[in-house]
């Protein structure tokens, strides 16, 4: 049965006439009922984080036998860096909270990374501000066996050179040299544009003298807006580069500086007009060649280079395809490894259906001829 608009407009005005006559709330302005224990399970879920999985972050240490970690000194507000034995379990402080006390200052350093050079007698590391505020924030590099903290210039992605007395680093997208000894900055890119070009995945070649890098150029990505979480009665709005399926993706080349800061070379490798992906970017266990590991833009190709610095030469060592995506992870358990002091590698790869570690012989180095998978 329909019901006449008037009736249901005096029915409303009806029921709200009710409601101030006799005090009580309607069913939906009523405070919602909490079922028992739930408010304590919510609690422990977003504010305790009960049920999260235990994890801790680590490093090994250079000969395997053991890993690190930051650990919270009991009773202070410091933390040290504690050995942990692989094998047994055992622990110990192989940098203390007393060890990590600048000149001038009270307090240990307020740890938030560190990195030991290549032979582990200096660890890089980076403080945060502390809660005291002392000013001693920054990088510092610590000499294990005399113990003396300096304060030390370095950044984002930092690196430290093969004989321990650089550091490598990239600041606002252009790549730095800090020498330890000289207590100096070297510049080796000057070309970086805020939101456009920026200089990275920077790594040494083993002896020291020349760097490789990335160069990413966005500067013909769309920006697409993004809501800032905030404030909802003032959100704010923000643009990113994006590229889209099938739009213009970064420009990328791969570039190779002399640690000083000469010129940069730039590798001659075939752009096509879609453009490319770039994976491992790695020294072929000397300091002449390059290892590249390409991909195509629609990810159905999949190619291994080896590039010569000096005289700009390519040469493919692997490569694979697949009409429907060539699968290969990133980062851990990725890429090429070399093993038999760069006699062999080994590729993990999914080109018979299935994830399996291929073991190769490059053969560029003796017959010239590549292997093709």
């Amino acid at each position: 049965m329909l019901i006449p608009l008037s009736l249901a407009i005096q029915g409303s005005l009806l029921s709200g006439f009710v409601f101030s006559q006799t005090g009580e709330k309607p069913e939906s302005d009523r405070p919602p009922k909490v079922l028992a224990k739930t408010e304590e399970r919510l609690q422990a879920i977003y504010e305790e984080g009960a049920f999260r999985a235990r994890s801790f972050q680590a490093n090994w240490h250079q000969d395997g036998s053991s890993y690190l970690i930051l650990e919270t000194v009991e009773g202070k507000n410091a933390r040290a860096i504690v050995s942990y034995d692989a094998a047994s379990g055992k622990s110990r402080e192989l940098i203390s909270a007393s060890q990590l006390v600048p000149p001038g200052v009270t307090e240990p350093l307020d740890i938030q990374n560190y990195l030991f050079t290549p032979d582990g007698s200096r660890i890089l590391l980076q403080a945060g501000s502390g809660e005291d505020g002392n000013g001693s924030e920054g990088y510092w590099m610590l000499e294990r066996k005399s113990g003396a903290l300096q304060k030390v210039r370095a950044g984002r992605n930092n690196s430290i050179s093969p004989d321990g007395q650089r550091i490598l680093f990239s600041d606002q997208g252009n790549l730095h040299v800090y020498d330890l000894s000289e207590d100096r900055t070297l510049t080796l890119t000057k070309d970086a544009v805020a939101g456009s070009v920026s200089n990275g995945r920077a790594v040494w070649s083993p002896d020291g003298n020349r760097i490789a890098y990335v160069q990413t150029d966005e500067s013909d990505v769309k920006y697409r807006s993004v809501l800032v979480p905030g404030d909802p009665t003032y959100p704010e709005v923000r643009k990113d580069r994006y590229a889209r399926v099938g739009g213009t993706i970064p420009a990328l080349r791969i570039g190779v500086v002399d640690a000083e800061g000469k010129e940069t070379r730039w590798l001659s490798i075939p752009v096509p007009a879609e453009g490319y992906y770039l994976e491992q970017v790695s020294w072929a266990g000397n300091s002449d060649e390059l290892l590249v590991e390409k991909l195509s833009r629609f990810r159905d190709k999949r190619e291994f280079l080896i590039a010569d610095v000096h005289n700009g030469a390519i040469k493919s060592i692997y490569r694979e395809s697949d009409p429907a995506w060539v699968i290969a992870s990133q980062y851990k358990n990725a890429g090429l490894e070399w093993i038999r002091d760069h006699n062999a590698f080994l590729v993990m790869s999914e080109k018979d259906g299935w994830r399996h570690a291929y073991y190769l012989l490059p053969r560029w180095r003796g017959a010239g001829s590549a292997y093709s998978g």
